[in-house]
Formats: structure tokens, C-alpha cells, sequence
């Protein structure tokens, strides 16, 4: 057995269309986000034990710069320039780690984000095409109602002069030129008859 398909309906094309249209544009506007934050967030400033300070950049080699003597503020014995080195060598991946570590859970919460919006914007898309076709509903259900006995309704849509009630008002033409024709063919039958 083979699942079926929704019915391709104007409303779903257009559902489709809202969702099409919101995901490039929802993407793009994290994608620049990130690539700010990342720009903003590009160098990551440290200072050392002894006051001097270093920029870390994301992507470049480890490399301090202006790391000199340094003790353990006051704190145990004075620290070598090979232990002052390394240390700030650690700092400096810790540094990198916990940003890359931050980037990495903007991208994911932002892919969530975005994740969550499509739905909501299908979802949303999904009820304002189907208020936009409302009047389609409102001819197709009164052109199924009209048949030759009732050829004087009318389907009479208010709203904005727009192309629905341009449809409406054509249709409407077409019924009243029926109509006449119908009364004209009844009359042309009662004369032929007497």
C-alpha cells in the first residue's frame, strides 16, 4: 500500500512558497550574525602574571607575546620564564578552547533557532494563505451551489477591489448573462408552444 500524497493545493503551494522564501533569508541573517560575532570575538585578550599583555587569535599559532618574568602574584615562589611561558601557552588553549567551545553553541542554538522559526513561519504561512484564499473557497462553494432553477444568485464578494473580486464580479456577469439567456430560451419555448 502505497502512502498518498496531500493534494497540491494553491493554499499548500503557497505554504511552501512562505517557507521557501523565510529559510535562505533566515539562514543568511545567522550566517552574518555568526561571522560578526566571530569578527567581534577575533582576538581574545589575556594578560599575563607580570601585567603584560597578549592577543590571542583564533586560527594563528600559539604564540605569546610580551611574556617576561613572572611570579605567582605574591602567591609561592617566583616563576621561571619557561614556566611563565607555559602557562601562558595553557591559558592561551583554554582561551581558544572555551571561545571555538562558544562559537560552536551559538551555531547550534542558532541552527535550533532557525529550526523552530521555519516551523512557526510554515505554520503561520499555512494560515494566512488560507485567509488570503477565502473568497476562492466562497466562489468555488456558491458556483457549486447555483445551477439552472437558482441562475439569480449571485456570489456578490465584498471586500477590496482586487483580483478575487474581480473573478467574482466576472462570474457574477456570466450568471446574469446566463440567466438572461435562460429566460430568453423559457420565453421563446412559451410562445413556440401557444
Amino acid at each position: 500500500m502505497t502512502a498518498r500524497l496531500p493534494r497540491r493545493t494553491v493554499r499548500l503551494r503557497l505554504t511552501l512558497w512562505y517557507g521557501c522564501l523565510f529559510l535562505p533569508s533566515g539562514t543568511a541573517l545567522l550566517g552574518i550574525t555568526y561571522g560578526l560575532v566571530v569578527r567581534a570575538t577575533g582576538g581574545i585578550v589575556f594578560a599575563g602574571y607580570d601585567g603584560n599583555y597578549g592577543i590571542v587569535t583564533p586560527g594563528s599559532p600559539h604564540h605569546v607575546n610580551d611574556v617576561g618574568n613572572s611570579t605567582t602574584a605574591g602567591i609561592g615562589p617566583p616563576l621561571s620564564a619557561h614556566q611563565a611561558q607555559l602557562l601562558a601557552q595553557r591559558s592561551q588553549a583554554q582561551a581558544l578552547h572555551q571561545h571555538g567551545a562558544e562559537l560552536h553553541a551559538l551555531l547550534v542554538q542558532s541552527g535550533i533557532a532557525l529550526a523552530i522559526m521555519a516551523a512557526c513561519s510554515i505554520a503561520l504561512g499555512w494560515f494566512l494563505a488560507g485567509r488570503a484564499l477565502r473568497p476562492v473557497r466562497t466562489i468555488i462553494t456558491s458556483a457549486r451551489r447555483i445551477s439552472a432553477t437558482s441562475l439569480h444568485e449571485r456570489l456578490a464578494l465584498a471586500g477590496p477591489q482586487e483580483e478575487l473580486r474581480e473573478l467574482g464580479d466576472i462570474i457574477d456577469a456570466l450568471l446574469t448573462r446566463l440567466e438572461a439567456s435562460f429566460q430568453a430560451q423559457r420565453q421563446f419555448i412559451a410562445n413556440a408552444s401557444h
